[in-house]
C-alpha cells in the first residue's frame, strides 16, 4: 500500500497531534489557519520580502514605502 492508511478524522484545532493516520476536519483546519494568521493584518516595523511577491486588493501605504531593484507595473 503506497501512504498512509486513515484510521480516524481529528478536531483538533491546533494540528499538534502530527498524525499520519488521522486527518484533520474542515473545522479544525480553518480554527488553525484562523488562530494562526488571524493576526496578520497589518505589519509594524520593518518588513522585508524576497523574491516574487503579488499584492492585490487595495492596499494603503501611510509612511514612506522604499523599492529596490526591478519593480514593474500593470498596464
Amino acid at each position: 500500500m503506497i501512504g498512509a492508511a486513515v484510521g480516524e478524522f481529528s478536531t483538533d484545532g491546533t494540528l499538534s497531534q502530527n498524525s499520519d493516520t488521522k486527518v484533520p476536519t474542515q473545522k479544525a483546519v480553518k480554527t488553525y489557519v484562523d488562530t494562526e494568521v488571524g493576526g496578520l493584518n497589518s505589519v509594524s516595523g520593518n518588513f522585508t520580502v524576497a523574491g516574487i511577491s503579488t499584492v492585490a486588493g487595495t492596499t494603503f501605504f501611510t509612511k514612506q514605502l522604499n523599492v529596490a531593484g526591478v519593480f514593474p507595473l500593470p498596464r
